[in-house]
């Protein structure tokens, strides 16, 4: 771990040396506002060379297909890597030297973290495989093991879907309409493979389905946008924090119930105060009490 707060300036990235496909967004200081970050921790990492073991088992022979060679795809100003990448079958890693919780660098805080994080998912989780599908597109699986009628997929929260079988003899394929939501769609059709340690384990198909990439646009709104968008949701619109606050502070909360009903219990006791005393002074009186008649004995 390097620490650059004792040294004079803190580290910044390197914008010119993003080389990855899914950084070249982010290469001009027009648009991006990555040029700001400031680090002042990162891991020194140093990319060593493979060994030149004559004697390879066969299971490094293995590993030595799958894993590709590193690249760096962004450095620091001080020429340190920032992010390093290697294919591992058809799948990518990605080693950042900083953190993304905003200890030691303020990287959370750019404009353009939300559409980094967004490119850097997008571009890992790109190959040539049919399973990374466009939002609002079928989902359609071939050549399984066995045919069953439909099948259960699982979606974003477990929320359950099933595929239907279409086509007959070797053009069978299930296809599940297109999905409203991006997330992970996991096809469980039933069949029993064999996996890496021979043992049968039940098949899951995995689909990662995503949104446009449009979403991750750094290209400020316009006022035809600001306008559309007031008619469609109501938005009000501020310049800057300081003008949020100050409407926030304006702003009325409403018509609550509560003190209504407050001032009515009072009132209400307010009269049975008066009723209570008026009854006391003067709707009281006290009645003589009759002498009886005197009634002649009759002989």
């Amino acid at each position: 771990m390097v620490n650059t707060e004792n040294q004079k300036l803190e580290e910044k990235i390197d914008l010119t040396t993003f080389s990855a496909g899914w950084l070249q967004r982010f290469r001009e200081s027009k648009t991006s506002d990555l040029a700001d970050v400031l680090v002042s921790e990162y891991w020194k990492l140093k990319i060593s060379e493979p060994p030149n073991d004559k004697k390879k088992t066969t299971k490094k022979k293995e590993a030595e297909t799958l894993l590709s060679s590193i690249t760096v795809d962004a450095r620091l100003q001080s020429n340190a890597p920032l992010f390093l990448r290697r294919y591992v079958g058809r799948g990518q890693i990605l080693a950042s030297t900083i953190s993304f919780d905003g200890v030691g660098n303020d990287l959370i805080r750019q404009r353009a973290f939300v559409p980094f994080l967004h490119e850097l998912v997008m571009g890992l989780s790109e190959t040539a495989s049919s399973r990374n599908v466009e939002l609002n597109h079928p989902l359609v699986v071939r050549s399984l093991p066995c045919q069953p009628l439909k099948i259960k997929v699982t979606g974003p929260n477990e929320t359950p879907h099933y595929a239907q079988r279409t086509g007959s003899r070797n053009r069978i394929q299930w296809v599940l309409q297109p999905p409203r939501l991006s997330g992970i769609y996991t096809f469980h059709p039933g069949c029993m493979v064999i996996n890496f340690a021979k043992q049968q384990v039940p098949l899951e198909v995995p689909f990662s389905v995503y949104a446009p990439r449009s979403e991750s646009n750094l290209d400020r709104l316009n006022e035809a946008d600001v306008e559309s968008l007031n008619k469609s949701y109501e938005i009000t619109w501020q310049r800057n924090s300081d003008e949020m606050l100050a409407s926030i502070a304006d702003a009325s909360g409403g018509i609550e119930i509560w003190p209504m009903l407050l001032l009515l219990f009072i009132a209400m006791l307010v009269v049975e105060l008066l009723m209570t005393k008026k009854l006391v002074q003067g709707g009281h009186h006290q009645m003589d009490a009759e002498t009886p008649a005197t009634i002649p004995a009759v002989e």
